[in-house]
């Protein structure tokens, strides 16, 4: 009868796996050939992953042994870190172009020199027989590969569609890191850009091996690449706690998919399973690091060379999402006196991760970011706890809401709200769980659930520092940086209850976690009532759309465009994204992480409005450089010192383009 059940999971988990797969190929298939995101699958195997692969061998030979599943992910974002050292050294030697071929170079020499460590594995990879336990995970997989597409795919670049401006920002990033040199920033004129953009130069890279589109890069093929990254990163997480598949993905799909369809966060479902502002990405490589500093803290299962791993992966991580790194660095130094305690001794390896890992995170945090912005702008002084202990709250740009159980682009919501419906069904079993960990230190006969502790302080340091800090534009990434921990928390409540004999217990248990889902359709109900309004979206008009269309055919990459009012107009990084041109000053929300305020380009502001206004017009766009002036018809007046001075080059009802110089 065993062997007859044994048989059976076997057959539907391989059903489950045949399917899954089917799904994901029919869904790749849409932006492998309408998209050409062929060109990503091409970059992320033979330029990222193959030599990260080599190069994690060459580190460790070891490597596959001591992390299993997770030696593909640690692969990806080894190979992901040489990208990025690869294209600083070469542009800070002024041969960014041999990024086309470095990489695979590179890849080669590696693979030679472990050539004979990658043979000896060939007999501890898995067999085609254990395609069946797959099954899970590839369903998960296909389930946020289908979300994500159904989400964001029907967004198209060529009509009149409203579009988050963080995807115009981002295009902008990667044509400012695809030119290279100094790094000047396309959307202000002599501002040296500065943020975390590493998702974006791995994007520039693929520019410069294939001609790929911006906003296929930035909208399109995170579809290929997020779900795998995310579904197999939080799955082996859950799964290194329950040793249960059908715990373990109904877990996954909890942490992945439900908090995207409550959505009491900002844009949660846009971040996570999508990519926006590389969440997608980054939080698998928290997790990669995670499972790094859980072998650093257990005597014997820790190695010296892991060290390099860490300061790879904690600049990559740095780079990608400055807050994730900043809230692991501070989890870490609490985990790693937890576990001495524990363990009851410090071992040299454990003592040297967190100064390597903070290294790495300085070596990011104090050159290609500007740690004298807050973001003020934006998040103005809505942060402190004790605001949050109200009904009602006020709101930057919105006014004051109506009770709490709503909707906002900041997400300033009560905090037992929070906890009950962004985390839809693990906030009490993740508080129970603290409690648990707490305990464990006062125990004679001490558990060693490191695991455990980790997860549990990770979820609890990202919802505290979501509250007390206001590091960069959004404080509701540190609660995207808790989310698959609290849900691991959740699943470790599940195997602690599952060990209780008390039927009362697992009864009170299996309630307390049905509440919590249960709540989350208030959440639900709510969130399709009224709709999230993402900040700061837009849209261009048709005439706006082929007016760029007309820039990229018809004028030089190195032109010099001027905007006007693009601030206030809500344009916001469009005319630069879309048209992969430069500008003397389009927008000034960000100038914050370049270290520079809307007062300290007060006098370029000032310049710009003057090519609109002034009789010098003609001698300021010279001094400048200008070679092309756009002008936005925001309220129906007639240009007149355009049309006195400059050449009508484009003209439609919206949006009209003048040439500087009459000979353009």
């Amino acid at each position: 009868m065993e062997k007859t059940e044994r048989k059976g999971t076997r057959v539907a988990l391989t059903v489950t796996a045949v399917l899954s797969l089917l799904m994901i190929l029919s869904l790749s298939a849409v932006v492998i050939f309408k998209d050409q995101g062929i060109f990503l699958i091409l970059f992320a195997v033979f330029y990222v992953l193959v030599p990260g692969f080599a190069l994690l061998i060459t580190i460790d030979p070891e490597a596959y042994d001591r992390f299993k599943n997770q030696t593909l992910i640690l692969s990806f974002f080894a190979g992901f870190s040489l990208i990025i050292i690869q294209y600083y050294l070469l542009n800070a030697f002024g041969i960014l172009e041999a990024v086309r071929f470095m990489p695979l170079i590179i890849g080669l020499v590696l693979i030679f020199i472990s050539r004979k460590r990658i043979a000896a594995l060939k007999g501890k990879l898995p067999s085609y027989k254990d395609f069946y336990k797959a099954g899970p995970y590839l369903a998960l997989t296909a389930i946020v590969m289908f979300a994500s597409l159904y989400g964001f795919y029907k967004t198209v670049p060529t009509h009149n569609d409203k579009v988050f401006l963080d995807y115009c920002y981002h295009m902008g990033n990667i044509d400012t890191l695809y030119r290279g040199g100094s790094l000047e920033d396309t959307r202000v004129m002599g501002m040296t850009f500065k943020y975390h953009y590493f998702m974006d130069l791995f994007n520039a890279v693929l520019k410069y091996v294939f001609p790929a589109s911006l906003w296929n890069m930035v909208l399109r093929y995170p579809v290929l690449l997020v779900p795998p990254l995310i579904s197999g990163s939080v799955y082996n997480l859950i799964q290194s706690k329950t040793n249960n598949r059908a715990i373990t993905f109904a877990v996954s799909v909890l942490a992945l998919i439900f908090p995207s369809v409550t959505a009491t966060t900002a844009l949660l479902p846009n971040h996570i399973i999508t990519n926006v502002n590389s969440v997608g990405v980054a939080l698998p490589l928290v997790i990669a690091l995670v499972e790094l500093f859980l072998k650093s803290s257990v005597p014997g299962e820790g190695k010296y060379t892991d060290l390099i791993l860490v300061f790879l992966l904690g600049f990559t991580l740095t780079g990608l999402k400055g807050p994730f790194a900043l809230a692991l660095a501070g989890t870490a130094v609490v985990f790693f006196v937890y576990s001495w305690i524990i363990n009851r001794k410090v071992s040299l390896l454990q003592f040297l991760v967190i100064p390597v890992f903070i290294a790495s995170f300085a070596v990011i945090w104090f050159s290609l970011l500007n740690v004298a912005a807050t973001g003020s702008n934006v998040t103005s002084d809505a942060h402190g706890i004790m605001k949050y202990f109200s009904l009602q709250i006020t709101v930057p740009g919105f006014g004051l809401t109506e009770g709490f159980l709503i909707n906002t682009s900041d997400a300033l919501l009560f905090i037992p709200q929070n906890l009950f419906f962004t985390f839809a069904g693990s906030a009490l079993p993740l508080v129970i769980m603290l409690f648990v960990v707490i305990a464990r230190l006062f125990m004679k006969q001490k558990e060693t659930d490191l695991r455990t502790a980790f997860c549990v302080l990770c979820a609890f340091a990202g919802i505290l520092m979501n509250y007390l800090m206001a590091v960069g534009y959004n404080r509701n990434y540190f609660f995207m940086f808790a989310m698959p921990f609290a849900y691991y928390s959740a699943a470790a409540f599940i195997c602690l209850v599952m060990q209780q004999k008390q039927k009362i217990l697992r009864m009170v248990s299996i309630a307390v976690t049905a509440l919590c889902c249960l709540s989350s359709v208030i959440a639900i109900y709510n969130n399709f009532a009224n709709p999230l309004f993402a900040y700061g979206s837009g849209n261009l008009s048709q005439d706006e759309i082929n007016c760029i269309s007309w820039i990229k055919e018809n004028t030089g990459r190195d032109d010099l465009f001027a905007i006007n009012e693009s601030e206030p107009n809500g344009k916001k990084y469009f005319y630069s994204g879309y048209s992969e041109r430069r500008f003397y000053i389009e927008t000034y929300k960000y100038a914050e992480n370049s270290g520079k305020t809307a007062e300290d380009l007060a006098p370029q502001i000032e310049m710009n409005a003057r090519l609109y206004t002034d009789e010098q017009s003609p001698v300021l766009a010279e001094n400048i450089g200008i070679d092309y002036i756009i002008y936005y018809n925001v309220n129906g007046e007639k240009p007149e010192i355009l049309d006195k001075y400059y050449q009508l080059c484009y003209d439609s009802s919206e949006v009209k383009v003048y040439a500087v110089r009459h000979n353009q």
